[in-house]
């Protein structure tokens, strides 16, 4: 988002579902910064101790020997003190022009916030948003021919579904395979042995194989998730989270909002949203209603003691599962 013709050009808010870019961009800009003026004008802040004295000493410090200096806030919208917020936001018009001050947050601002409103009035809020699946499976085939590794188109693809849109673990997994694959190309089964498949985007495989009513494969994926570690409590919580969420993004669709009024309404990020609205296709609100009802009494007939669960052997509540995606795959 280009500034306003009011803003400050010395002053970014860093933020989105893509913290691994962000987290580039800001080591890059980092590193160029050092090149030019050194490290002695560098100030790296965690904005969970972050008071706004310090800010202010912070920001109204001069550069040594330098026209510039550059401070880094990791996550003051969201861990710092109310009334330092406030404090800082009125102090962000009289940081001097020497001084460049990045914030950069993990997770989403909330956009009610004085800070966030005033950082988006007079500095540069960019917003990293996680990549669409053909944006995906090109970072993939990039990353691996900069590791000198070749990875097909068909096999990218397999990749981004396991691993799913976090830059984080898929740059992990890239690594892995690309050690693994010095000799040779990376395989379906080299994927399907090496890649630790991610939650979410396992769960997204599921319920388009409920929607498909092929059990088979959607017994298959949960059983993988199993293999993986995933705890199965961890597992059903995030289907009935999906379907929840399903419900929600019909309910908006049905009013004739689109993807970005629907993750302002729900509170979702935008990528789990995407998913849902191509997934909603699917299902008739109906239908979705009639899932999350049986997935409901699971989860009742667990608390209640119905499905025994012991630490070291969850088999009924599995059993509960498997039964249900049978159910719904008939």
């Amino acid at each position: 988002m280009p500034p306003t013709p009011a803003s400050k050009q010395n002053i970014y808010l860093f933020h989105g579902s893509d913290n691994f870019t962000a987290t580039q961009k800001i080591n890059h800009w980092r590193r160029e910064f050092e090149k030019k003026h050194g490290d002695l004008n560098l100030q790296i802040l965690e904005g969970e101790r972050l008071t706004a004295g310090d800010f202010t000493e912070a920001t109204n410090t001069l550069p040594f020997l330098s026209e510039k200096k550059l401070i880094i806030i990791r996550d003051f919208l969201r861990d710092a003190e109310e009334e330092d917020r406030k404090t800082v936001t009125e102090k962000l018009d009289q940081i001097p022009d020497y001084c460049v001050v990045v914030f950069i947050e993990r997770d989403k601002p909330d956009a009610r916030t004085g800070l966030f409103k005033k950082l988006s009035k007079i500095g540069s809020v960019i917003e990293f948003v996680q990549p669409e699946m053909h944006e995906l499976v090109q970072w993939i085939k990039k990353e691996f021919e900069r590791k000198s590794s070749c990875i097909g188109n068909r096999e990218a693809v397999l990749l981004a579904e396991t691993v799913g849109p976090d830059l984080w673990q898929m740059s992990g997994e890239v690594e892995k395979l690309s050690l693994y694959g010095l000799d040779k190309p990376i395989d379906e089964k080299s994927i399907e042995a090496l890649a630790s498949p991610n939650l979410s985007a396992s769960i997204f495989k599921l319920t388009d194989y409920i929607a498909q009513k092929n059990s088979r494969m959607t017994l298959r994926t949960l059983n993988i998730m199993m293999q993986s570690g995933d705890d199965l409590f961890q597992i059903f919580f995030m289907i009935v989270r999906h379907f929840r969420i399903l419900i929600e993004v019909k309910a908006c669709l049905e009013k004739k909002m689109d993807g970005t009024q629907i993750a302002q309404k729900i509170r979702e990020n935008p990528y789990p949203v995407k998913i849902g609205i191509g997934q909603c296709k699917n299902f008739t609100s109906d239908k979705l209603t009639q899932i999350y009802r049986k997935l409901l009494q699971i989860d009742i007939d667990t608390k209640s003691g119905r499905i025994k669960t012991q630490a070291a052997d969850n088999t009924e509540l599995r059993l509960a599962i498997e039964r249900l995606i049978v159910d719904l795959c008939a």
